[in-house]
């Protein structure tokens, strides 16, 4: 880096001898019009040059955060487990059971962190790396919103959060991604509950227009600040760094969700104001949507 730095200095310097040596020396036009285009040319790359070296340090800097993220979001974890196992081997002697079952009850959490980490950093992986393809099947809209329904109202019950759904029509067949779909829901209200305080809401909307099912999934939660809107869906980016461990999280979960999205071939957007809450828009396409029928009801279950 240190070198590149110095080359690009020096050929800065050489470049303004030239240009001064033009204006001391009578030389011919052509010869001069010459020498003034390899000039715009090497200040050209020179400005190339600079322009990719602070690419690559922005880069760095952001690479090495993110490991430094990684590094912090396993370590803890890990260390937590540890130590418990610890204590559970050493109460062998003595055994109490509820002290056991607490110590038991963390390592379990702590290892489910560990593996909702593990399981993050690949599916963005698979994502980067274009491995993961749109896959359109035939899904039946009201089941798909029953199932997130069930699973995060318990989540929202167990820290005091009122969870409602709305959606419209309720019984339809619509082609789509399926585990595209679910893939974008669970990131997002994992992320509403978790930074909706207790006493507080989180509502989704879900409508169909055309052929875009329509998501606004809106929290009363603690907010973001206008300037930390375009930044929120880089990887491990935090608000605020002392409050986000506070919260139980990988930090990957909205990048997932933008990614997604742009596979989907959808759109994604966020409206926030600090200390009232967030609203996440999402429209993902689909293929078209059938209404369901009696006939169609029957064979689904068969």
């Amino acid at each position: 880096m240190s070198q590149t730095n110095s080359l690009t200095s020096s050929l800065e310097s050489n470049l303004g001898q030239i240009q001064a040596l033009l204006r001391q020396q009578p030389i011919s036009e052509e010869l001069y019009n010459m020498i003034q285009w390899a000039c715009e040319e090497l200040h050209r790359f020179k400005v190339k040059c600079d322009t990719a070296l602070t690419e690559k340090e922005s880069a760095l800097r952001t690479r090495k955060e993110i490991l430094d993220n990684i590094s912090h979001e396993l370590r803890t974890p890990l260390t937590t487990i540890s130590g418990n196992a610890q204590l559970l081997y050493d109460m062998f002697d003595s055994f109490q059971k509820a002290e056991a079952q607490e110590l038991l009850q963390l390592i379990i959490d702590q290892a489910g962190h560990e593996l909702a980490l593990i399981d993050d950093l690949l599916t963005l992986n698979t994502l980067d790396a274009n491995q993961r393809e749109v896959q359109v099947e035939v899904a039946e809209l009201k089941q798909m919103i029953q199932v997130l329904e069930r699973y995060f109202t318990h989540i929202a019950n167990r820290s005091a959060v009122n969870l409602r759904f709305e959606y419209h029509p309720e019984t339809c067949h619509i082609y789509i991604d399926r585990n595209g779909f679910q893939t974008v829901m669970t990131n997002l209200l994992s992320n509403a509950i978790k930074f909706t305080p207790p006493g507080g809401s989180v509502t989704v909307h879900v409508q169909l227009k055309a052929n875009t099912l329509c998501i606004d999934v809106t929290d009363t939660g603690i907010g973001i600040a206008p300037e930390h809107l375009d930044l929120i869906f880089e990887r491990f980016y935090q608000v605020d760094m002392s409050r986000s461990r506070q919260y139980d999280g990988t930090g990957l979960g909205l990048s997932i969700v933008k990614k997604m999205v742009e596979l989907m071939g959808g759109f994604l957007s966020v409206q926030s104001t600090p200390q009232h809450g967030s609203t996440f828009h999402v429209g993902l396409p689909v293929l078209s949507v059938e209404p369901v029928t009696e006939a169609t009801t029957s064979e689904s279950e068969m």
